[in-house]
């Protein structure tokens, strides 16, 4: 795997930056620790107990809010910002079947173990403590510290990295508030540049924008390094299309309309109701892959709740998803 070579983003004593890399080693060996990346057999008996109190055969607004139910009442640990993405997301959640982490919206090939280490630096500079201080501490004494104080630190620090994380509904859509900020079925490792190049615009389809397909088990694929595209769709929204991995994100953008009733505005500055038919299209037209149920196991073990558009694909379809907006 070839990773490109980038500027830390602080300077550390080098017995701290061993003591951060020794420390990181160890949450990503234990990310992983109980079980291989995908195991079916496991997940297919889960989903059939996570759903069995549903009603499945009723209609569509029913059907939402039966799923929605589930869904809220199962995830039962909220997570801080730093813990999701540092203990959570980039040691295991996100990780593809060869190790590697991929930006959600170009595919570029990235270290779980770089990644946690250039955020890990930034968030030491952002805590009130001096340097030699975080010795003893390893990541998990710094991550108690950060995820106390995460909304009162600035966020400037976290655009310096190539990388960061991906709020496939932006945060600003709900005032960066828990649960929603670090619900992990919604996070995603990305590109600095795409994600600030999205920005918090709303997804939608450019009829003249044609993307590469992502062939998203290959692991050796050359990918272009494009983030997408942003322009004005036909109905005078500015919106984002991906370069790849639409499907993925539609299905995130689905679970969150279902787990977080009226926290998204019917609006031009947020998601229109008529966006929902793009996202059912993407859904559509890029299965689920072992990438996504991978994720979506790993966040039910941690989370503790499931994404149903992941393991019942044409659920999609039957569901009501006006019931959603504010």
């Amino acid at each position: 795997m070839c990773i490109r070579d980038r500027p830390r983003a602080s300077t550390m004593p080098a017995s701290l930056d061993t003591q951060l890399e020794k420390s990181i080693a160890q949450i990503i060996e234990e990310a992983s620790k109980d079980e291989g990346y995908y195991e079916s057999d496991r997940d297919r008996e889960d989903i059939r107990k996570y759903y069995e109190s549903i009603e499945h055969d009723t209609g569509e607004v029913r059907l939402y809010h039966e799923y929605s139910r589930v869904v809220t009442k199962t995830h039962a640990r909220v997570f801080g910002y730093d813990s999701a993405r540092l203990k959570v997301l980039y040691p295991y959640v996100d990780q593809h079947k060869d190790g590697a982490l991929r930006s959600i919206y170009s595919g570029e090939l990235m270290s779980p173990a770089e990644v946690m280490m250039e955020e890990a630096l930034i968030l030491m500079e952002r805590l009130p403590k001096s340097r030699e201080s975080f010795m003893d501490l390893g990541l998990d004494g710094v991550l108690a510290l950060s995820d106390g104080l995460e909304d009162l630190l600035p966020e400037d620090e976290a655009m310096t990295v190539p990388y960061n994380c991906e709020h496939i509904v932006p945060q600003s859509w709900y005032e960066k508030r828990k649960p929603m900020v670090s619900d992990l079925h919604h996070l995603f490792t990305c590109e600095r540049k795409c994600n600030s190049y999205r920005g918090n615009r709303p997804y939608g389809d450019h009829p003249d924008f044609e993307p590469d397909p992502l062939q998203i088990d290959l692991i050796e694929a050359e990918l272009r390094k494009k983030c997408g595209l942003v322009e004005e769709t036909e109905n005078g929204m500015t919106a984002f299309e991906p370069e790849q991995n639409k499907g993925v994100v539609a299905r995130a953008t689905l679970y969150f309309l279902l787990r977080y009733r009226n926290e998204v505005g019917n609006a031009q500055g947020e998601m229109p109701l008529e966006t929902v038919e793009t996202l059912l299209k993407w859904h559509a037209e890029q299965p689920v892959s072992d990438y996504e149920r991978h994720r979506n196991r790993a966040v039910f073990l941690t989370q503790g709740n499931r994404n149903p558009f992941i393991d019942f694909p044409d659920l999609a379809d039957k569901v009501g998803f006006r019931e959603s907006f504010a």
